[in-house]
């Protein structure tokens, strides 16, 4: 919530100039994470003597908070990257861990955004019933579908979110 906090206030308060040239970066670094991810956690067992790493999660996930509460968008990514590669959970658990994860992160973010009347409540509703439905729905799907089609979904959405704002915002 922390992380949140910081990445709305640093929304707020720096140029928009920054955002543009920081989202692509962000979602492929995220992306690139996520797709190695089984590579990263045995470097981090080696580099680290083990293979958990709760306090680099725990500093890994402070940061993502921070880019969730600035921006958002691929943050499922992120938190999924980074639990894979530094926790031994199996992957529904780390996405029921994500998926509290960026609750927290938009909830501290938004309160701040709301405390500044930077919210456009209409187009905040709609939003808000679609992730409704579609976490109900992928919590569901989660549970039924194969493991290596999850992750390629994942992996896909990455790439072509990575694509979408590299074209919107360095072409």
């Amino acid at each position: 919530m922390t992380g949140g906090i910081l990445g709305g206030a640093l929304l707020l308060f720096t140029p928009a100039k920054y955002f543009e040239l920081l989202v692509p970066a962000l979602i492929g670094l995220a992306t690139v994470m996520f797709i190695f991810g089984k590579s990263l956690q045995r470097a981090f067992g080696r580099l680290l003597g083990g293979g958990e790493h709760p306090k680099l999660c725990a500093a890994l996930i402070f940061g993502a908070g921070t880019y969730g509460g600035y921006f958002g968008a691929g943050l499922g990514v992120i938190m999924m990257a980074i639990l894979g590669a530094t926790n031994l959970n199996e992957m529904r658990i780390n996405n029921a861990f994500k998926n509290v994860l960026n609750v927290a992160a938009n909830v501290a973010a938004n309160a701040l955004f709301i405390s500044f009347s930077m919210i456009s409540w209409h187009e905040t509703l709609i939003m808000i019933l679609g992730t409704t439905v579609g976490g109900f729905a992928g919590g569901k799907l989660v549970k039924i579908l194969p493991t290596q089609a999850v992750r390629l979904t994942i992996c896909c959405s990455g790439v072509v979110m990575t694509g979408i704002y590299v074209h919107r915002y360095w072409l």
